[in-house]
């Protein structure tokens, strides 16, 4: 699997424009991430890992309709496997804001709690 990457000049010069923005950016990220941080811990249920940019695939490359020629089944990657059912990647885009943070955070820990019985015992609402 491989791609072309190579970037023409208008991306290139859209870029260059975007690079001044790359800090804030990235800490407008870490902020977001650190604010989830906080709103989980309290639930043993979940691990919050760094942020790292990645690509999150609901099915595994090799049980994709587009590489079923290739022939691989259900087993033959049990990591990538798992990976994809139990990593839920959660929007940390610089953007967001403090309701929308509230509001993914809160549909997480619903969800939990619909699944797992879970009360939500030791999880405060976030201040500020």
């Amino acid at each position: 699997m491989g791609g072309n990457f190579r970037l023409d000049s208008i991306q290139a010069a859209i870029v260059l424009v975007k690079l001044k923005y790359l800090e804030s950016w990235h800490e407008a990220r870490q902020r977001n991430a650190a604010y989830y941080d906080e709103r989980f811990a309290g639930c043993d249920a979940i691990e919050t890992p760094c942020v790292e940019p990645h690509n999150q695939y609901l099915v595994p490359l090799h049980l994709q309709e587009c590489f079923a020629d290739i022939g691989h089944k259900e087993g033959d990657f049990p990591q990538s496997e798992r990976a994809a059912r139990e990593v839920l990647a959660l929007p940390i885009y610089p953007e967001l804001t403090r309701e929308q943070l509230d509001a993914v955070s809160a549909a997480v820990l619903q969800a939990l709690g619909a699944s797992w019985g879970w009360t939500g015992e030791g999880v405060e609402p976030a201040e500020g």
